[in-house]
């Protein structure tokens, strides 16, 4: 009984080192992603491709995060809670008038249809 007692002590010791070390392999792999993506920002966590996003991503973007950390909501309550592309664009232009980039800010309105779009400049 002594024997078998300590097989089975020998085995279940292994399986533990083993599942172990898969479970490093893995961290040390999901580590080894996180540093090669270089629009993660390793400090903040945060994701810096948003920055560089259009407008429809973003909209887009949100849309998936609320549907992703709010998975109670139904199809109509999600596209009701949908931020419109051309509304993150005017805001994305409002904030590009305000640096007083006036030369870009028209050359974006014209690019996306949104020459008759009256901002009103509050600075």
């Amino acid at each position: 009984m002594d024997d078998e007692e300590a097989d089975e002590k020998t085995i279940t010791e292994s399986k533990a080192s083993t599942k172990r070390l898969k479970r490093q392999k893995f961290k040390e792999k999901k580590n080894a992603k996180a540093t090669a993506n270089p629009d993660i920002d390793t400090v903040t966590g945060l994701n810096t491709a948003i920055g560089r996003m259009d407008a429809s991503h973003l909209a887009d973007y949100v849309a998936k995060q609320t549907k992703k950390f709010q998975p109670e909501l139904s199809v109509v309550e999600l596209e009701d809670r949908r931020v419109p592309g051309k509304v993150v664009l005017v805001n994305m232009l409002i904030v590009t008038k305000a640096h007083k980039n006036e030369e870009k800010w028209q050359i974006e309105l014209e690019k996306h249809d949104l020459a008759h779009v009256e901002i009103d400049d509050h600075s």
